[in-house]
């Protein structure tokens, strides 16, 4: 199975990547679901969408020893476990699944393909104080970069109805492969982020 890390970031916080290199069929030999979550998944028609949410779902298992039971969304679309006994929030682009565990607050994360496609809708998320940090050598990476740091402290937030472009603020944000940046969402506290590089991935997420 290709967990391509496993990784305890604090006490509480622990981040999950998968390298999908399964097709459907072979996940779902080995991914547990319950009665309701295989009537969800055979809704999916799309091959893809069928890997990517075995994948979390088995990265899951994987990162809490097969002690995490049913999973459900809430009303905002947030997942979590039966128990409620941690958060959690997944992520999955191209061949690749994400999950991020906190045992003890909220978290969020994001994986972004980096992608010219991303020069197109730049203006929709972002506002004209963090274009001006942007590097035209490196457009395309900086805004997938931002993209998935609004995308993790969305996640956080846990609410529908937000702003990217007004209402979530990078702040002093310098472009590296690896590095640490605070987030606000409607004018809250900063919560600080990190982000990183894989391979011509971005992966975010809130610490």
């Amino acid at each position: 199975m290709p967990v391509l890390e496993i990784r305890h970031i604090s006490d509480n916080n622990i981040l999950g990547i998968w390298k999908i290199q399964e097709e459907p069929e072979e996940l779902l030999k080995i991914v547990r679901l319950n009665s309701d979550e295989k009537e969800y998944y055979s809704s999916f028609t799309n091959a893809l969408r069928r890997k990517h949410w075995l994948s979390y779902r088995m990265l899951i298992q994987e990162m809490t020893k097969g002690k995490c039971g049913s999973l459900y969304y809430d009303e905002n679309g947030k997942l979590f476990p039966g128990d409620r006994n941690f958060h959690l929030s997944v992520s999955h682009s191209g061949d690749y699944s994400t999950v991020i565990i906190n045992r003890a607050n909220s978290t969020g994360i994001d994986i972004e393909k980096i992608s010219p496609r991303i020069l197109k809708i730049a203006p929709r998320f972002m506002s004209d104080y963090e274009m001006t940090s942007c590097p035209p050598e490196n457009a395309e990476a900086y805004l997938c970069t931002c993209w998935a740091i609004k995308e993790a402290i969305y996640k956080y937030h846990g609410k529908k109805g937000i702003d990217f472009k007004t209402q979530i603020r990078i702040e002093n944000f310098t472009y590296n492969l690896v590095g640490q940046t605070s987030v606000s969402i409607l004018n809250s506290n900063p919560v600080d982020i990190q982000f990183e590089t894989v391979n011509d991935y971005v992966l975010a997420f809130t610490l």
